[in-house]
């Protein structure tokens, strides 16, 4: 009969905390542990840390590493920054460190998350295009290419190494300079011939969803390469509808709408252009700067009349803290913060911090809503939502309740569902 090594309690102990973004129980367990931890297991704290929202603690743990720092831990700690506003600094230092070291130097992966953190933030002046041609593959150059983009420097040479590929990296890529070049004022006929050659070829995946999901982007390449060909106004003058310094104010006398988390803007885009009361001002509040950037270029680029959008570069809390009374407060489809209901130590968009600053931010009669497909999400959300309501001595309206309940019966019922 095969015995566990304490070794391998810990791994698994590990493994379920990283699972459960159980940051803080997974660094108590490593440092709790009589034996002498590995490298493997001084990567999984981090990777639980980072999966936490625990960055400044990953980082922390990471420098306190010695001899068990790994390339897994470094890609693990950039993974983080990838996901942290404005980290671009504390990225580059690690690349850095990495570079220089003999053990750990940094692989695809690393750089990749490295990309993704500059791309997020605003950091495309600092991509190491001799590295990236080094070290990188086709998701680096493409990576390497919308960050350039989104602050309209000159990409062409991970471009042309690129476009060599023929695949959905390389469409998306030239999606993002056909935008970059739009705002420019500069001819595109060349990269919207080539996107449109790139979005009719056959796509493979290494299983049916991946398939299905470089096959969908595919789709979005060519509907969005399609309705930018005709384009033919001006886009100087809507420079100010991309605000990256976070200090937004609602307009006196306007109704304000705002969507957390706003992805790259399309929703609020749409219910702004069908709004044409003129009084109204839509903020689309997005903390990947390249999403807040896609949204903006989606916006002045698409011809939209309507209501005025603002793309804003921030996170919820840093927003709702410093904006004015608003009147309607969206959030679609937000990830939740773990799979299933367990217990967690992650932050999250939607914590008690940014639900209280969404009571405190809505005028009397306002609405705050939530689309969700993740029951048990939704619920969790409900639950924290329901506290605050009597915290705030606000009253719960049972019969909303059982009307919502019902029509969502009638609608599962209407599918062909049971009780």
């Amino acid at each position: 009969m095969s015995s566990v090594t304490p070794q391998q309690e810990l791994n698994a102990a590990l493994s379920a905390h990283s699972l459960h973004k159980r940051g803080l129980s997974a660094l108590n367990a490593y440092r709790a542990f009589p034996g002498k931890p590995d490298g493997h297991h001084a990567s999984q704290v981090v990777n639980a840390l980072v999966r936490s929202g625990l960055v400044a603690e990953a980082t922390e743990f990471w420098r306190g590493l010695g001899p068990l720092k790994s390339v897994h831990a470094g890609t693990a700690l950039m993974k983080g920054y990838s996901l942290t506003f404005d980290a671009v600094d504390n990225a580059k230092a690690l690349l850095r460190e990495m570079e220089a070291s003999k053990k750990f130097k940094p692989n695809a992966r690393t750089l990749n998350a490295f990309l993704r953190c500059l791309q997020w933030n605003l950091g495309g002046a600092a991509v190491p295009s001799s590295l990236v041609r080094r070290v990188g593959d086709r998701s680096s150059l493409g990576y390497a290419v919308t960050a350039k983009c989104c602050l309209g420097l000159d990409c062409a040479a991970e471009f042309s190494e690129l476009r060599k590929e023929r695949d959905d990296i390389a469409a998306k890529a030239c999606l993002d300079v056909i935008r970059m070049k739009l705002l420019k004022g500069e001819p595109v006929a060349d990269e919207v011939e080539l996107a449109l050659d790139l979005t009719t070829k056959e796509i493979e995946g290494r299983h049916d969803g991946d398939a299905r999901y470089r096959k969908h982007r595919m789709e979005y390449v060519r509907a969005e390469v399609e309705a930018l060909r005709s384009f033919k106004g001006d886009p100087t003058g809507k420079q100010d509808r991309f605000v990256t310094d976070q200090a937004v104010s609602t307009e006196a006398g306007k109704t304000t709408h705002v969507e957390l988390g706003s992805g790259s803007g399309k929703w609020i885009a749409d219910r702004a252009k069908q709004d044409i009361s003129g009084n109204s001002v839509w903020f689309a509040v997005e903390q990947r700067a390249d999403r807040v950037w896609e949204g903006y270029c989606s916006h002045v680029l698409g011809g939209a009349e309507g209501g005025k959008v603002v793309n804003v570069w921030c996170d919820a809390v840093t927003f709702l803290a410093g904006c004015a009374a608003v009147d309607n407060i969206y959030v679609n489809h937000p990830e939740p913060d773990t799979q299933g209901d367990v217990e967690t130590e992650a932050s999250h968009m939607l914590g008690l911090e940014c639900l209280k600053l969404c009571f405190e931010k809505l005028k009397d009669g306002g609405r705050w809503v939530m689309v969700t497909d993740n029951l048990i999400y939704g619920r969790k959300v409900g639950r924290d939502i329901a506290r605050l309501m009597q915290e705030y001595g606000l009253r719960h309206d049972q019969r909303a309740e059982e009307d919502s309940e019902l029509k969502r019966k009638e609608r599962w019922q209407g599918k062909g569902g049971g009780e």
